[in-house]
Parts: C-alpha cells; sequence; structure tokens
C-alpha cells in the first residue's frame, strides 16, 4: 500500500506512484481498514469479491494495455434520471471489437441491475467469450445501476403506485442520447435491445410494449411475467403486434417457468420472432443468468451483422 500524505496547507492528500507502462494495472483506495473505490476513475474492472448483493469495482490504469481480446468498462457516475429526480451509475461494456480500427457502429443493449449483473458472476466473462468465438455478434453493453436497492420495486414494474414509466423516460429521453452521443453507435430501434433478469425481465418487456419504436430486442430472463395479474401475458396475446423480437428463459421446475411458458404461448401465437430456452435444474439467482447469458447475445444478434438490417 502507498499512504495518501497531506498537502501543505490544504486538506487535500496526495501519493505519487510510477508505474512501468508493461500492461494495465487496478487499485483501490483504502482509509484505515476500509478499502473503496476511485469514483473519479473512467475506466474500471470488477474487483472480483461476489458480496452476494451490488459489489465493487477496481480504477484500472492504462486500460490501452489491457488484453486486445477482452472487453473493457468505462463507468459513468452519478447519471440524472429528469424524470425520477434521482442519479445512478452507468457502466458501459465496451467489446474488444469496437476498439479495432475497421469497425464503424455497433449495436447496443441496455441491461437493468447493472451493478450486481457485472459484480455477482460477472457478466463481462461470458460476454467475451461469446464476442471471441462469434464476432458478429458484437455488441455494446449499457448496465445500468439502481440509485440504491430500495427502489427497485418500485422502478421496474408498472401501474399504480410505481415508477416505471418515469424510468422508461429516463431511457428514452436521458441515457440513450447520451449513450449515443458519446459511443459509435447503431441509431435504429432493431440495432437496441433492452434486457433484464426477473423484474428486470419484466421492465424490459413492458418497455418494448411501449416504446416499440425505441427497442427491438428484449432479453428477459426468469421474467416476472406474474405482475399486474399476467399484464405482459395478455398483452404478448393482444394486438397490435409490435416490431420486436423477443429471447426468453427460465429454470425448471420453478423460476417463473409456467408464466414464461405462457408468455412464450402468446408470442408464438401471434407470430412473434423469438426464442425460447428452459433449463432443468435452473435457479432464480445469477449464476444461471449469468450461464445463459450467451444464448441471449447470439440471439440479439442472429441472421444481423453489424448495422446491416
Amino acid at each position: 500500500m502507498t499512504p495518501l500524505l497531506q498537502v501543505s496547507g490544504s486538506a487535500l492528500y496526495a501519493a505519487e506512484v510510477s508505474l512501468p507502462r508493461t500492461g494495465a494495472y487496478e487499485y483501490k483506495l483504502v482509509d484505515g481498514a476500509v478499502w473503496y473505490e476511485d469514483r473519479r476513475a473512467l475506466h474500471v474492472a470488477w474487483d472480483g469479491i461476489n458480496r452476494n448483493a451490488p459489489g465493487g469495482f477496481n480504477a484500472v490504469v492504462y486500460p490501452e494495455l489491457r488484453d486486445p481480446t477482452k472487453g473493457r468498462l468505462v463507468v459513468w457516475r452519478d447519471v440524472r434520471a429528469t424524470a425520477l429526480n434521482d442519479y445512478r451509475d452507468v457502466i458501459v461494456y465496451v467489446p474488444a471489437a469496437y476498439d479495432v480500427a475497421s469497425c464503424p457502429v455497433l449495436p447496443v443493449m441496455y441491461f437493468h441491475d447493472g451493478n450486481e449483473a457485472l459484480t455477482r458472476d460477472t457478466f463481462v466473462t461470458p460476454a467475451d467469450a461469446t464476442y471471441t468465438a462469434t464476432p458478429a455478434a458484437a455488441a455494446v453493453l449499457v448496465f445500468i445501476a439502481l440509485p440504491n436497492q430500495n427502489v427497485r420495486m418500485a422502478q421496474y414494474t408498472f401501474g399504480a403506485n410505481t415508477l416505471g414509466d418515469q424510468y422508461l423516460r429516463f431511457l428514452k429521453d436521458d441515457l440513450i442520447p447520451q449513450v449515443e452521443g458519446a459511443w459509435r453507435i447503431c441509431p435504429r430501434a432493431v440495432d437496441r435491445g433492452i434486457s433484464g433478469a426477473s423484474l428486470g425481465g419484466l421492465i424490459s418487456t413492458y418497455a418494448a410494449f411501449q416504446l416499440p419504436d425505441t427497442f427491438g430486442f428484449v432479453g428477459a430472463q426468469s421474467a416476472s411475467f406474474f405482475w399486474d395479474n399476467n399484464a405482459m401475458v395478455t398483452r404478448a396475446g393482444a394486438l397490435p403486434v409490435v416490431p420486436v423480437r423477443f429471447y426468453v428463459d427460465h429454470g425448471s421446475p420453478n423460476d417463473n417457468r409456467v408464466v414464461s411458458l405462457d408468455f412464450v404461448s402468446r408470442l408464438q401465437a401471434r407470430g412473434y420472432d423469438h426464442r425460447h430456452v428452459e433449463e432443468p435444474n435452473g435457479r432464480h439467482e445469477w449464476i444461471f443468468w449469468q450461464g445463459r447469458l450467451p444464448g441471449l447475445l447470439r440471439s440479439f444478434r442472429e441472421g444481423r451483422s453489424g448495422c446491416a438490417p
């Protein structure tokens, strides 16, 4: 450890460390026995500790010297959600393909529970493996954290006394313009996905039905389709049919299986382009959602390449 020393005549503490440019380095700050993130850092990596809750990141120095076959994480701190009047972190996974000189623009997918998805059996590892094996599937992945876990139920549901509609306004009016202004992103709905697990899968599906001109693909992992008397199941079987493709997975024998099967049957009856995956003995846990992530990512780009129709 390198201690911080107080700069004379100020409240600033600093330290100087020389690091050879032989590769990327990761670090955390420490105060006594308490380790914490450097929230000024732009480039981060999961610290490798599964806390069974939203976890933490290390800052990365010399990110350009990382393994060029793997993606990188860029964090935006305190992104404002105007309609919700709150702030949250957004972590952008940039695939290795993005940094290749010949890469023009890439599709994008937005993930809910973003901090947990990256720090509970991290989604980065299967994304890297998928894009190495299937380069044409590469996409920018935007992981949206919550301000705190106490607002999860309200922001990921819809109906009376919920904040789901305001959350969707944040995505459409605040976040998507920022992402597409900062990164080389395909601007069409068909190249823009939205995904989540459990309640995250529910709000993703609701977003697609509410905003079909914004999202053209839904990833619903073990989605809570039972919400509001199976409202999304009913919507899937109703007219009009929206121009959205669906990926639906779940475990078995439980893990929201029955309601997911009902949802899929409505999609099939209405002729939706969809893929359904059932994992025997799969449970309602992050490690199973991580395990099925490659199929979701491949489904998003199946039959497509880059921004080609």
